[in-house]
């Protein structure tokens, strides 16, 4: 505004808002309704500035742009000042409006138990092989198994044909990572391992060798089966 415009003193504001102002000497005081100056050379709205948060950074940024003649008009600055408020959580979050955690389905609480279980046996790769042994330091067949489980809080018999004799037999196209393997002998199985997947078992040998991943062999004498659902 003018060179030597003289602000009115501290509390001799005009009511409603407006803002006086005089021009040179002492005379009429004129009325800006909407206008008050912020600077040299920088006019901003005081209905704009009311409706505005009392933010250093953001007053910075208006005070630019009025200075380039940007200013956006009081509506719009009110709504940008509380979108961040009236926006819906769920947006805010990235989850998108009216979605849900879907639970998942026994058939995938079942497979995912049974690559843990896989883990779990797979974790202790390179552990030697004792007689008897069911871990953490050293594994039979059976104790490997029975170790595998107990990671799901399923305890197994003890001896491969108990494990045998307590698993539900399935084929081998609906074996799934997590499942026992026997090799059977008669009415006996003599060896267990845990299903890898692929045709492939986590085992603990014999005496000498140690935990280890292994293709199937000797097809004609392996049963599978399942604990659990």
């Amino acid at each position: 505004m003018g060179g030597s415009g003289e602000p009115l003193r501290p509390g001799h504001a005009p009511a409603g808002g407006e803002v006086a102002i005089r021009d040179g000497p002492p005379g009429p005081t004129r009325q800006l309704t909407s206008q008050a100056v912020e600077g040299p050379g920088t006019v901003v709205s005081a209905r704009l500035r009311s409706a505005l948060p009392k933010n250093a950074l953001t007053w910075a940024l208006l005070t630019l742009m009025c200075t380039l003649g940007l200013a956006p008009a009081p509506t719009a600055a009110r709504a940008a000042s509380s979108s961040a408020n009236t926006q819906p959580a769920a947006t805010r979050s990235g989850a998108g409006p009216g979605t849900a955690a879907v639970p998942p389905s026994p058939a995938q609480l079942a497979r995912l138990r049974g690559a843990r279980i896989a883990a779990a046996a797979g974790a202790q790769r390179g552990k030697p092989y004792r007689r008897g042994a069911q871990g953490p330091g050293a594994f039979d067949c059976s104790g490997l198994a029975g170790y595998a489980y107990r990671a799901v809080h399923i305890r197994l018999p003890r001896t491969a044909s108990e494990q045998y004799y307590a698993a539900r037999p399935i084929s081998r196209g609906a074996a799934r990572p997590g499942d026992l393997v026997f090799w059977v002998s008669g009415r006996h199985a003599y060896h267990v391992a845990v299903y890898a997947g692929a045709d492939r078992v986590w085992h603990a040998p014999k005496p000498g060798d140690r935990v280890r991943l292994a293709t199937i062999w000797s097809a004609g004498e392996v049963r599978f089966g399942r604990v659990g659902p």
